[in-house]
């Protein structure tokens, strides 16, 4: 959000963030999800924008913090989180970076989703006619696979047998 830019210079620029030792390095940086897509679905965000605080273990496990956003959106309270108070919030493992079908299988997930929901009418009318031209398509795309699966075993399961003639 252009909103925090200022705020996130501001701290990265803060005296008392840059004095930390090389054990507690904070590096300050944002990241434009457009330009970066597969990073919201490795670090399940689901909105922008999201604060995220990654430090690492002692078994350099890195571990997720989210920011509250309910704490506000102001320079105290986000420096407050970044500089200790992330301990007060829920901790969960950070996620290795996925493989490629593993990425992919979270990316069709995703997209079943919000056409499920578009077809339900919670984008209004025009994700309800979204939603349902998405079914079709995700319909046609199975529908070939299922095709493709179906002609592969069949013409690996046919064989040609010859028939011995009179003659031999």
């Amino acid at each position: 959000s252009k909103v925090l830019l200022p705020i996130f210079s501001q701290l990265a620029q803060d005296k008392e963030i840059l004095q930390r030792g090389d054990d507690n390095e904070i590096v300050i940086s944002t990241m434009d999800l457009n330009q970066n897509p597969r990073v919201p679905t490795r670090l399940m965000v689901r909105g922008s924008p999201t604060i995220l605080l990654l430090s690492k273990s002692n078994d350099d496990q890195g571990v997720l913090y989210k920011y509250n956003n309910s704490k506000g959106r102001d320079y105290a309270s986000i420096k407050e989180f970044v500089l200790g108070g992330f301990v007060n919030e829920p901790a969960r493992i950070a996620p290795p970076k996925p493989s490629q079908i593993e990425y992919w299988l979270k990316t069709a997930k995703a997209v079943t989703k919000k056409v499920k929901e578009s077809a339900q009418g919670k984008h209004g009318t025009q994700g309800y006619i979204i939603g349902v031209g998405g079914f079709a398509v995700l319909f046609a795309i199975f529908a070939f696979l299922f095709v493709l699966c179906v002609l592969s075993c069949f013409r690996s399961s046919t064989k040609t047998i010859k028939v011995p003639s009179k003659e031999d």
